[in-house]
């Protein structure tokens, strides 16, 4: 009897090892199936029924509630969106219902215009003529010259004595006095805002010098920017002459119990 003898590939002997061992295909799965294999997959995996095109682009619709009408799409709906209140009338301007009452406060209206009421601007001017009379303050000669609600004029008398820094030109005023009257310009307007029982002290300054100040008298012009609970975000021009800026600051002036 004739045997036949048929020798396997070493392909075959291969697929039959890696099979045994546990090995399999670790490519990504998209080179692998083709693209109408995939959207099938796609369908039955990630519930997408239609795919849209490259150059289709889906619209945006605006849902139109009437009163007893039938919600309306279309693309011409933002047209008819002009007509309608701001707010449903089921829902308040602060997003809170209608017919329910809240505890939450309404938010403080605070007018720039109305000094003559606020605390801060009312008890300044005392205070400050306290606070002048000795000290850093009393040094560089501040003034008050004008004081409302967020904004403050302050003037200080620089003398090439007590503040002059001698240079080949003359004279010139320390910027740690400019220093100073900006950080006093900058503490003062914050508390022109300020409640009753609070202070302020200066958490952060900054300053740029732009040029140099003869000895005379200076001008510090405050404006307070943003005020939080805890703190004020100020900022300050140091002029002289016929509005000659030469210094600008910034600073966050935070507020404590006096």
């Amino acid at each position: 009897m004739e045997t036949l003898l048929v020798r396997r590939s070493r392909d075959s002997r291969r697929q039959i090892l890696d099979r045994a061992r546990g090995r399999r295909d670790s490519r990504d799965i998209c080179p692998r199936v083709s693209r109408r294999a995939r959207h099938a997959m796609d369908r039955v995996h990630r519930n997408v029924t239609v795919r849209p095109g490259q150059g289709h682009r889906a619209r945006a619709e605006v849902r139109i509630n009437r009163p007893g009408d039938r919600a309306g799409h279309g693309p011409r709906a933002h047209e008819q969106r002009r007509g309608q209140p701001a707010d449903p009338p089921h829902q308040r301007g602060d997003g809170l219902p209608a017919h329910r009452a809240s505890d939450r406060a309404p938010p403080v209206a605070r007018d720039m215009t109305e000094s003559d009421e606020h605390y801060g601007v009312k008890a300044l001017p005392e205070l400050y003529k306290e606070w002048s009379a000795s000290g850093m303050v009393a040094n560089i000669g501040t003034r008050l010259v004008e004081v409302d609600y967020g904004k403050l004029v302050l003037e200080g008398h620089m003398t090439a004595e007590s503040h002059g820094f001698p240079t080949s030109r003359g004279p010139i005023v320390h910027g740690g006095a400019i220093a100073t009257l900006a950080d006093e310009a900058l503490a003062s307007v914050a508390f022109t805002v300020a409640e009753e029982g609070e202070t302020t002290l200066t958490a952060d300054l900054k300053i740029d010098f732009l040029r140099p100040a003869k000895p005379g008298r200076l001008v510090a012009r405050a404006t307070v920017r943003h005020r939080t609970r805890r703190l004020a975000f100020c900022e300050a021009t140091v002029e002289q002459g016929h509005s000659h800026v030469v210094a600008e600051a910034r600073a966050v002036i935070a507020y404590v119990k006096a």
